[in-house]
């Protein structure tokens, strides 16, 4: 053990790098839920899309307002991005 200091300083590097993994992988989760909740909301609005493309008077009628506006949105948005 004539380098003692080099092993100190092996063991704390070790220890950091555990850290580092550990803090990296919660960071990737995190990610990951932000990215599955971001495709589950543009799922929703490609489907109100889908929904509300060719507009009637019975979809209008039966429609809830929230979804109605919002689906027409979606719509006019596409349509202006194009």
């Amino acid at each position: 053990m004539e380098y003692w200091y080099l092993w100190l300083i092996f063991a704390a590097l070790v220890i950091i790098t555990a850290v580092v993994i550990v803090f990296a992988g919660k960071a990737v989760s995190a990610r990951n839920e932000q990215t599955r909740e971001i495709m589950a909301q543009l799922d929703r609005l490609k489907a109100l899309k889908d929904k509300y493309t060719d507009l009637t008077v019975e979809k209008v009628e039966n429609a809830d307002p929230e979804e109605l506006l919002e689906g027409v949105c979606t719509v006019l948005q596409v349509k202006i991005d194009k």
